[in-house]
């Protein structure tokens, strides 16, 4: 097969490129996108994505979740066990426990939610700031469940014209 200096590039369903005259290419075929999306890797970036699209539509907010906890408790699985060995009873083996932290987050309406980070698989990598950190990001994103429910229901209740629905 020989191509032109004018032809087109096609590749095929199994991976086998030919040529193809420019005239009927574009009678046939759309050429690709040649750009990819840009991603910005900057961590509010999803927040200021969706402020910049966001209409007046009600939804819950990094700061609506943070107005709602009224206070944070962190413990690990170890330091549960040695609270049983003082009430008399016999804990089980607690190999370390000490690497599984909790987080508990109270809620300002006094509800609770826990997160769990299960530590590194390495006890080498065990760093326990980074296991708070994520027993508390886990405990977050049950708080994102809990107000997305109770919006939902809000806007259920509210007659159908005020939403536009």
């Amino acid at each position: 097969m020989k191509m032109g200096r004018d032809d087109m590039l096609i590749t095929g369903v199994q991976g086998e490129i030919y040529p193809c005259k420019r005239d009927i290419f574009a009678a046939t075929y759309e050429p690709a996108p040649t750009a990819l999306p840009i991603i910005d890797p900057r961590p509010d970036a999803l927040e200021r994505e969706i402020q910049a699209k966001a209409n007046k539509a009600l939804r819950v907010t990094p700061a609506d979740i943070e107005g709602e906890i009224a206070a944070e408790f962190y413990f690990t699985a170890a330091d549960g066990v040695l609270g049983q060995s003082e009430m008399g009873t016999r804990p089980a083996a607690w190999t370390n426990l000490d690497q599984v932290t909790i987080c508990t987050l109270v809620l300002r309406n006094g509800a609770k939610v826990l997160g769990v980070n299960y530590g590194a698989i390495d006890r080498a990598q065990h760093d326990a700031g980074k296991g708070r950190e994520a027993a508390r990001a886990a405990a977050v994103e049950k708080i994102w469940e809990l107000l997305g429910f109770r919006l939902r229901d809000k806007l259920a209740s509210e007659p159908l014209s005020e939403h536009g629905r």
